[in-house]
Formats: C-alpha cells, structure tokens, sequence
C-alpha cells in the first residue's frame, strides 16, 4: 500500500477506509499466500468477511454503508463475498475482476489459464475442475 492522495478527500468527509489481508494475497509473504490454495482458498473469503463482520461488530460501519473494492483477484474475493454475504455490503467497486475463474482456467493456451492451476486446481481433471467450480463467483452467482 502507498499514499494515494485521491483518498484523503474521503477521509476528511468521515469515510473509514480499511484494507483486509485476506489469506491467499501475496501481502504477508508466501506461507501466507499458500494458506488459501486450492481446496483452502474459501479461506480468502471467510478473512474477508472477518474483516467487514469486524468492522460493523466495533462500529466503524455498518452494512448499508459498507463497500468493498477489488481489482484482478482482488475482485474474485469481493463478488465470492458479495455471492455467500451480500446482506453485509452496499456496493462493490471492481475493476477487471477474475471472476469467470472456471472458463479462464480451462483455456490451455492462455498465460493465465497455466499460471493459476497451482492457485486454484487444475481443469483438466474432475476433482480440480470441482474445486474451481465450488470458488468460481461466476459458476455461484444467485440471483
């Protein structure tokens, strides 16, 4: 994280702007980042939504004023969340979200699609195709 003045007008208007380390990212170094692969990567979610339960339970805010903003992976995190705990946020702010992980993994011939088999499983094969599909936002998204 850096100083990004764009945000300073918020805070003088009363926003709390929080940052949550979800298990899984690459901010606390690499044990961190593996404690969230594969069959363990509902854990991304679940300190998400131990950050925002946080939040409201020491009220700083509370749901209907709760927004969560994620970008690439980050993105993937907030709209799990907004699909298993949308009752805790307001508004969801993405920019290019990985959210359609099961058809972007199961494209071999793209960059992406190989470098994160070893983050959320391998397609090709039923039980790594199941895994994606339990975490892919877009294959839960309810309406």
């Amino acid at each position: 994280m850096s100083y990004q003045p764009w945000k300073v007008p918020l805070l003088d208007r009363g926003w709390v702007l929080a940052y949550c380390h979800a298990r899984g990212g690459g901010e606390m170094g690499r044990k961190w980042y593996h404690s969230a692969l594969r069959e363990s990567k509902h854990k991304t979610v679940e300190d998400l939504q131990a950050c925002v339960r946080y939040l409201h339970d020491k009220g700083y805010s509370t749901p209907s004023l709760t927004a969560l903003y994620g970008r690439s992976a980050g993105g993937f995190a907030v709209v799990m969340f907004c699909n298993v705990s949308p009752e805790l946020v307001q508004a969801a702010i993405l920019k290019v979200p990985f959210v359609n992980v099961t058809g972007s993994l199961s494209n071999v011939s793209s960059y992406l699609g190989v470098k994160d088999h070893e983050e959320f499983g391998d397609p090709l094969n039923e039980a790594g195709l199941r895994q994606i599909q339990s975490v892919c936002p877009y294959y839960n998204l309810k309406p």
